[in-house]
């Protein structure tokens, strides 16, 4: 029964989070639309202001960089959009599929991957430039790494960044 049962769980698992182990990092290519939940179902956040909310908030990601901040919280973050923080988490949960930390966290990698190949900064050390990417920590900035890249730091780099001659 416990096997059975077990083998339903992951089937429901697999359905309910197809894309768990898709590239969803390419920002200017997904089309976003949101995740069908009953979760909030009786939130007041319409759709179409929703959408809007989603927007202003890849906006204010791409030129703002708030990410930068390694303090960043909810509150800031749906501060400087002027939304409430109610409001900023479903929508980041809805369109993002994933929840806030995890959200700032792929924006922080991708400007970690945009500075740890920009030839100007080759003098820095990998946790120089993911220190400045928004990370607080070492351990924080490794473990975020692997699991939304699938590799360490240090494979990255060896793979991505030319060698020096």
């Amino acid at each position: 029964m416990l096997i059975i049962a077990f083998i339903f769980y992951l089937g429901y698992s697999g359905i309910r989070y197809k894309n768990i182990f898709a590239d969803n990092l390419d920002l200017n290519h997904r089309i976003y639309e949101p995740r069908a939940t009953r979760e909030y179902e009786r939130s007041g956040l319409k759709p179409e202001v929703a959408s809007r909310y989603h927007q202003n908030l890849l906006e204010l990601m791409k030129t703002s960089k708030p990410h930068l901040e390694p303090k960043l919280t909810l509150s800031n973050l749906a501060d400087e959009l002027e939304i409430s923080v109610n409001h900023l988490s479903q929508v980041i949960n809805q369109y993002e599929g994933k929840n806030f930390f995890d959200f700032v966290n792929s924006f922080r990698v991708e400007e970690f991957k945009k500075r740890a190949l920009d030839p100007a900064n080759q003098n820095y050390s990998i946790l120089a430039i993911a220190l400045d990417s928004g990370f607080n920590s070492k351990s924080s900035f490794n473990q975020v790494f692997k699991k939304i890249t699938g590799k360490t730091p240090s494979q990255y780099m060896s793979e991505s960044v030319p060698a020096i001659e």
